[in-house]
């Protein structure tokens, strides 16, 4: 679950239990204009950037998340 807070922070609530804070640099948990072209797969393609970046976020830096094939 996703919720943003003020546009500078996101809180990600992760399925073993805990829930953490980061910032919201980039949009990289954001839905951008551009993913509208395209409609409906430009979307389920950014959300799954949105999940990967999610995981990655928990580990590393989500900004430097390795794009997806």
């Amino acid at each position: 679950m996703f919720r943003t807070v003020a546009k500078r922070k996101v809180n990600i609530l992760y399925l073993e239990g805990p829930a953490l804070s980061f910032h919201h640099r980039e949009y990289v948990f954001a839905l951008r204009a551009e993913d509208y072209y395209g409609f409906p797969v430009s979307i389920e393609r950014r959300l799954n950037e949105i999940v990967v970046a999610a995981d990655c976020a928990e580990r590393d830096d989500p900004t430097r998340t390795p794009p997806l094939p």
